[in-house]
């Protein structure tokens, strides 16, 4: 019989063998119970006939219910590729007609479109700051860059990058107005420049929507692609 050295807690070595295996079963009868992953490693013959369920088939039990497990993982894994393929093409779109957009007034006009209709944002509010463009836009809010009300939106301009959450409705109001208290969560994109230009915020009426700490990779990509944009857009009034 091949016997294992393990040393205790004192130093002292003590040899591990099948008898004293099969003595610890005995006196714990529910390890396999609470120790189900270790039943997927072993090695057991079927003996079949017996009363109670074997040991085998307590094995195939706990292979099945991995499999049942792995087949969801899979399931899922599947679905978000095909979520990001699906958000990737959207992304692709925006920027073409972005690009294709003639003016400011188009730019934005074709950005609120999309954001609405492809990526099913409940509610979309564009700020700049004043002292970025010379003229005034009918769907965008205007801000002095020092303005207090701009405050709590002060984390996702310094951090330049997107933020999601929820805020009270009172902050949002500053975006949103009226239609403030429907707003669940809102994720928050600076348009960023060599200063920053402003912010895009998206509202969802579903409060899980836009959670902290989710993935903001697509946000992240949508920020540059609308801030590189609209950089391009407003250097090129400028030069008309």
């Amino acid at each position: 019989m091949t016997q294992h050295s393990n040393s205790n807690r004192d130093g002292k070595t003590s040899e591990i063998n099948a008898e004293k295996v099969a003595e610890y079963l005995r006196e714990h009868p529910g390890f396999f119970e609470s120790h189900p992953e270790v039943l997927s490693e072993l090695d057991i013959p079927h003996q079949a006939g017996l009363g109670t369920v074997s040991l085998i088939e307590r094995q195939v039990s706990v292979l099945r219910s991995e499999n049942r497990y792995l087949k969801s993982r899979i399931k899922e894994l599947v679905a978000v590729a095909r979520d990001n393929d699906s958000l990737i093409d959207k992304l692709h779109n925006l920027y073409l007609d972005l690009l294709a957009s003639e003016d400011l007034d188009m730019f934005v006009s074709v950005l609120r479109q999309h954001l609405s209709e492809e990526f099913n944002v409940d509610k979309i509010a564009i700020a700049l700051f004043e002292d970025v463009i010379d003229e005034e836009l009918s769907a965008v809010l205007l801000f002095d860059r020092n303005d207090e009300r701009l405050r709590v939106f002060e984390t996702v301009l310094k951090r330049r990058k997107p933020v999601c959450g929820r805020y009270h409705r009172d902050q949002l109001r500053v975006l949103f107005g009226v239609d403030a208290d429907a707003i669940g969560s809102l994720a928050t994109l600076p348009l960023i420049g060599a200063e920053n230009m402003g912010l895009i915020a998206l509202g969802s009426l579903d409060k899980d929507r836009f959670r902290a700490g989710m993935s903001t990779v697509f946000l992240a990509y949508m920020t540059d692609m609308c801030s590189a944009l609209l950089k391009q857009k407003l250097t090129t009034s400028e030069l008309v």
